[in-house]
């Protein structure tokens, strides 16, 4: 199999069963997983090897592997959008969509629901973009911690503030504030440079 996935056509069907010729394929076209025997869509290294080299690959492993715990948590570890093609009781995993959001914040959008109102999930994706404080539930937007965090960093989280922190003058000025401190913190010289 080389650069393009045409001379799948001409492959035997008894390689899609051999672990060494399918480990090769799914290295070069993680997509090839789909090819592969029941078996080998179970096996944990051909798994991983296919997604290293797509993330769409998850699509095809098998769905007892899918519904793994362990496995799952490994895999976000390396590619935390592979949420998206996971069984619905790991997407409704704390422990595991907390470690996806960590790697990458988009793995939320694959999240249950539900765990858009978990305060540690929700830290962990403000941690890194506060806009998500948009779409997480009345409770997060309410919650002092997760909201100071997220116009650390980005201002404009404040638009999606509760109405009562909003009202709340005190807090709102802490979290420009803080705002402030941290983009003094990122941008130094740009902020303090005297206007030309």
């Amino acid at each position: 199999i080389g650069k393009d996935t045409e001379s799948i056509v001409y492959v035997d069907e008894s390689l899609w069963s051999d672990r060494a010729f399918v480990l090769k394929a799914v290295a070069k076209h993680g997509s090839l997983l789909k090819f592969a025997s029941e078996d080998l869509r179970k096996d944990e290294e051909i798994v991983m090897e296919a997604v290293a080299s797509s993330r769409e690959a998850m699509k095809f492993a098998h769905k007892d592997l899918r519904a793994d715990k362990d496995f799952m948590m490994h895999v976000v570890a390396t590619d935390a959008r592979v949420l998206e093609y996971a069984d619905e009781d790991i997407k409704a995993d704390r422990n595991i969509v907390r470690r996806a959001v960590a790697r990458d914040d988009q793995a939320l959008l694959y999240a249950h629901e539900d765990l858009w109102a978990d305060k540690e999930v929700m830290m962990k994706a403000v941690a890194r973009s506060g806009s998500w404080l948009k779409h997480a539930k009345e409770n997060i937007q309410e919650d002092r911690d997760v909201v100071l965090l997220a116009i650390a960093n980005d201002n404009l989280a404040r638009w999606h503030v509760s109405r009562e922190l909003k009202a709340d003058k005190e807090f709102m000025m802490k979290a420009e504030k803080q705002w402030w401190v941290e983009e003094v913190g990122r941008y130094p010289n740009e902020l303090w440079k005297a206007p030309d």
